[in-house]
């Protein structure tokens, strides 16, 4: 009996320290990968400049989508228009611990020296939309900006010929974006001598009221207007009411970003074309940058550009003529809008 329980007793501290090992063996296996998990992780700040217009909606949906899918955590937030929300969201994302950021400037010039600091600190930079200037920045996602302007005002002539007088309302003075279009614009129009311009005005907020109440004050002084080429689709809707209001119908209006209300008002026969500027492209490929550069490789890239500082990687997404011949292959087609949304049910 002795020798029975001394067997019975060694095998039972057998498995006992069997027991041992092998949740010690567990906790530390978890443990460890737990920890290599959260340190390989790849964490990204995106940050837009606004949420106002309607196409940012579209941004942030299809950006989170994209990370998740490949595996990235995402710290997401807009600035509302302000650069001091946006410096202040800067300073937040530096806390957490970010390793990439993805973000479309307030002010394309202002965030030169909080940009710098992040960078020097070893986290990426992408701008998304609007370049960053005089600032080391790793990549640069945008649409092709330019096009759309140079398809604005190719279309603006086809349709008055070759004399006119027109307008440009264009957004911010220090954003990319508006330079971008509004150089496009140009491109085209200064190559007839007959089209006469009346000006390039400014709108820091990209909003209606405020090209409404620029066209308002510009009818008081001429109603010689033949085109009118807009930044954005809510730059256009403004003065698409201003010239309305004045009875002037046969006025060339043009808008870029393809919102909902400017399709129902090209197949209304208020506005002649808008440029679609793709949303899910753009947000997209902006997330699969990330995961490359995490990856340590390099993205295929259109240019470089140089912002002031560096010759910035760019990557330029194609835009689309939308107009009442277009529209359905370009807009209802891929479900940028449906035709039930467009046409009215």
């Amino acid at each position: 009996m002795r020798f029975y329980c001394r067997e019975n007793e060694s095998i039972i501290s057998y498995l006992a320290n069997l027991l041992y090992f092998s949740i010690t063996l567990f906790f530390f296996i978890f443990y460890f990968f737990d920890s290599v998990s959260h340190s390989d992780e790849v964490t990204v700040g995106f940050i837009l400049a606004t949420e106002k217009e309607e196409r940012y909606k579209k941004d942030k949906m299809f950006f989170l989508d994209e990370a998740e899918k490949l595996g990235m955590k995402v710290f997401y937030d807009h600035a509302d228009n302000s650069i001091q929300r946006q410096k202040e969201l800067l300073t937040n994302l530096e806390a957490k611990g970010i390793k990439f950021l993805v973000i479309q400037p307030v002010d394309s010039s202002l965030l030169s020296s909080e940009i710098q600091k992040l960078y020097s600190k070893g986290i990426k930079i992408i701008a998304y939309d609007r370049i960053i200037y005089d600032a080391d920045i790793d990549f640069f996602v945008t649409h092709d900006s330019r096009m759309v302007g140079i398809i604005q005002a190719q279309e603006a002539v086809k349709y008055v010929g070759d004399k006119g007088n027109y307008v440009i309302l264009a957004g911010g003075k220090n954003h990319s974006v508006a330079k971008q279009i509004t150089s496009g614009n140009l491109l085209v129009l200064d190559k007839y001598p007959g089209m006469k311009r009346l000006g390039i005005f400014y709108h820091e907020n990209w909003d209606e009221k405020e090209s409404y109440k620029t066209m308002k004050e510009l009818l008081k002084k001429t109603k010689n207007i033949d085109v009118v080429l807009a930044n954005n689709s809510s730059l256009i809707r403004g003065a698409i009411r201003a010239l309305e209001e004045e009875g002037m119908k046969n006025v060339f209006t043009a808008g870029a970003d393809a919102d909902l209300e400017n399709c129902r008002l090209i197949i209304k026969g208020k506005q002649n074309i808008d440029v679609l500027k793709p949303i899910e492209p753009l947000a997209r490929t902006a997330a699969r940058v990330v995961y490359s550069l995490s990856q340590g490789r390099v993205p295929q890239y259109n240019e470089k550009m140089n912002n002031g500082k560096v010759d910035v990687k760019v990557i330029l997404i194609p835009v689309h003529l939308v107009s009442i011949s277009t529209i359905d292959e370009v807009i209802i087609k891929p479900g940028i809008h449906s035709r039930e949304a467009i046409y009215g049910k």
